[in-house]
This record gives structure tokens, C-alpha cells and sequence, in this order.
């Protein structure tokens, strides 16, 4: 409880690691934290508790994955979903007005051998506003190509050839 520093009863078990969580913001490895926890009540941002609606608190399990269905049909809903049998498939366009909440979701089925998605979407480093949302690309990796728009927010890649899938990240590539 940031007001008191009393241990959450919700999740009295602390972390065994400082890794970030998925979902956490902001600055968590400053070597301020409360033993067993990432956050405290001088914590920027600061961590609310409970939390309120439409937000989260802390701590997160690192080791919980993401849930690839649910995204898989959120993207669906948005018209968002790319199904494809091809070895490769470039991302060459993302949804107008993107917000936190849109998905993006490349699933590639074709069998064996090596399946990879390219990030190509027009822009540059200084897009205003960049590209926001989640791009998950699965059984397949991610190759960002350079001087491309920039996108702020998460990528999952999962079960290219290697477990997770893998990303390339060059230089001039525009990710945050």
C-alpha cells in the first residue's frame, strides 16, 4: 500500500526478480525499490491501490504470457487480423488514428521452414503521432526495416523457428 508501505494483501508473495512486469511503466530499476517489490509509495508514476477502473497495479508476475487468443480476436474485431500461408508478409500499413488499445496481429500457417513478418510502414523517428498499439506476429519473426514509421508500443513475437520467435532491430529502426 503506497500510503502505509504495508505489504499487498492481494499478492503477499514477493518477486524473486526486478525484471519488468509485463504491463509496468515508468522507471522501475532505479535501485529505489522496496525489497520484494517494484513499486512504492514514491514511486513515479505513482502506484495506486487498489487501483482504480481502467487502470493496473503492481507487481506482475514475469513470467505470465500473453494471452494470444484474446489478442487474436481483438485484432479480428478491429479488422486488424492477417492470416497467411506465405513465408514472408510486410506491414506496410497501420490503422488511422491508432490508439493503446488497437492490435495488430500477423499469423503465419504455412508448415515448415521460415516465416517472417517485416515492419515497412511509412514514416520516420519523428511521426506526430507515432503509431500506437500491439503487434503480434506469430509462428514467424520480426524484422524492423530502417527509416520506417515510428510505433510506440508493445511486439510479441511468438514461435518463429526459434521458441519466442526472434526480432532484428537495425540501426535507424523507430521503435519505442
Amino acid at each position: 500500500d503506497p500510503t502505509t508501505g504495508d505489504p499487498n494483501p492481494y499478492n503477499d508473495v514477493p518477486r524473486e526478480t526486478a525484471a519488468t512486469g509485463i504491463g509496468a511503466a515508468g522507471d522501475i530499476d532505479d535501485g529505489e525499490q522496496v525489497s520484494g517489490r517494484d513499486y512504492d509509495r514514491n514511486s513515479t508514476p505513482v502506484l495506486e491501490y487498489p487501483s482504480g477502473t481502467g487502470s493496473v497495479t503492481f507487481p506482475f508476475d514475469p513470467g505470465v504470457e500473453p494471452d494470444l487468443d484474446l489478442l487474436a480476436r481483438t485484432a479480428e474485431l478491429q479488422g486488424n487480423l492477417t492470416t497467411t500461408e506465405a513465408g514472408a508478409y510486410d506491414v506496410t500499413d497501420w490503422p488511422a488514428d491508432s490508439t493503446d488499445e488497437t492490435v495488430v496481429y500477423v499469423r503465419f500457417t504455412g508448415g515448415i521452414g521460415d516465416h517472417g513478418a517485416n515492419w515497412r510502414v511509412p514514416g520516420g523517428c519523428t511521426d506526430d503521432p507515432p503509431k500506437r498499439g500491439t503487434l503480434v506476429i506469430e509462428n514467424g519473426n520480426l524484422t524492423v526495416q530502417p527509416n520506417t514509421a515510428l510505433l510506440d508500443g508493445v511486439v510479441l513475437v511468438r514461435g518463429g523457428p526459434a521458441a519466442d520467435g526472434t526480432y532484428s532491430n537495425p540501426e535507424g529502426a523507430c521503435f519505442e
